[in-house]
């Protein structure tokens, strides 16, 4: 399913490319040649990507060999070759700050989209039979150290009643692959047990103590006969 609907995408941003420039090839590798109207292929090696087989092209991009994930952003890129169009089609997202993200379609190195959004959207509907009842859907965006992370929820909103929100998993793409799981939590819960670890490894350090040099020549000087005999005094 997602070889199909990513070949009509890229067929359509084709014609969109082919329409408005010339005759393009920027694929620094030869391609063999293929029966198929439009063929996918790794745009470092130049393999071509059955995708009718197995569904290989979900499968590289699953295994991380056609995507590149930097500090602050990933690029996903595929070689398609369609009739005049024959180079790179690359998806970019980039953590811009400011709780918001961009996306970018690019193909031969050329923007056909770009759109910002929010780190953080919400969505609402009003339900047809009952409009003052509204179906929230949540979307949460974030990227940090070398990882998408995407997280999602429903909901309802009643006029100004909101209960709380249904959310499902989480998803992480990254170098390591694609990984379910509550990351917040998860997050949460590593930084309790590391600083727990932490207090207990550490020796205790207690403050400096500086004796006045008075202090300590006290001791050391002898007593007059009156203090003596005050001594003495106090002894009886």
């Amino acid at each position: 399913m997602l070889p199909k609907l990513f070949e009509v995408l890229v067929i359509s941003l084709a014609i969109q490319n082919i329409c408005g420039t010339s005759f393009h090839d920027k694929n620094p590798h030869k391609v063999s040649s293929s029966d198929s109207l439009i063929t996918y292929y790794d745009p470092i090696t130049g393999v071509i990507l059955e995708g009718g087989k197995n569904d290989s092209i979900a499968a590289m991009i699953y295994q991380r060999s056609l995507c590149d994930f930097e500090t602050d952003g990933f690029s996903c890129c595929v070689g398609v070759r369609f009739f005049g169009f024959n180079g790179p089609v690359c998806l970019n997202v980039n953590d811009i700050g400011l709780n918001e993200i961009r996306i970018e379609l690019t193909a031969n190195e050329r923007s056909l989209l770009s759109h910002f959004t929010s780190a953080s959207k919400r969505l609402c509907v009003p339900l047809p039979q009952f409009p003052f009842l509204q179906v929230c859907a949540k979307i949460n965006l974030h990227y940090q150290e070398y990882h998408l992370k995407v997280c999602n929820g429903i909901g309802f909103r009643f006029f100004f009643f909101e209960p709380p929100s249904f959310y499902f998993p989480c998803v992480k793409i990254g170098n390591d692959g694609v990984h379910l799981g509550n990351f917040n939590v998860e997050q949460a819960q590593n930084q309790i047990t590391s600083q727990s670890e932490q207090q207990t490894t550490e020796p205790e350090i207690y403050d400096e103590v500086n004796f006045e040099q008075q202090d300590l020549e006290v001791h050391d000087a002898p007593l007059s006969p009156a203090e003596e005999a005050l001594i003495g005094q106090l002894k009886l």
